[in-house]
């Protein structure tokens, strides 16, 4: 297994040849902003492209696995209230760790189509969104 860190934008091309000199079989993770040169680069080299987040599905990567929305939304509002305790004093160590409860898994169909995979009907089942 190679990782490799994610490069400026500029560097994409540079990284994409790499991945393909080291004959990647799936791509985890991505560039920040637009997932689509990443999902493009993928569908080009009929890799399984995978990231934690629905949208990345929902652009035409292959399929998702993590917090769900409703709990990634709400975590700019737990940080405030966080951060809103410890400048009233109350010292760090007394604050609960708070952990996501809900994960969500995502899959593309048609994605997975065209790169020549197939999700098990199992798989499928336990979607919680299915597209394509």
């Amino acid at each position: 297994m190679r990782f490799h860190l994610m490069p400026k934008r500029d560097e994409l091309d540079m990284l994409f040849r790499e991945i393909v000199a080291g004959r990647a079989e799936v791509l985890f993770g991505g560039i920040s902003g637009s997932p689509k040169p990443m999902i493009d680069f993928a569908l080009r080299e009929r890799l399984p492209a995978v990231r934690p987040m629905r949208y990345f599905v929902e652009a035409g990567g292959l399929m998702s696995y993590g917090v769900s929305q409703a709990e990634a939304q709400r975590a700019p509002v737990h940080a405030a209230r966080y951060v809103d305790r410890i400048l009233r004093g109350t010292p760090p160590a007394e604050l609960a760790v708070e952990q996501p409860s809900r994960f969500e898994l995502t899959l593309n169909l048609k994605t997975a189509k065209a790169i020549g995979l197939a999700f098990p009907q199992s798989v499928v089942l336990r979607a919680d969104a299915v597209i394509g």
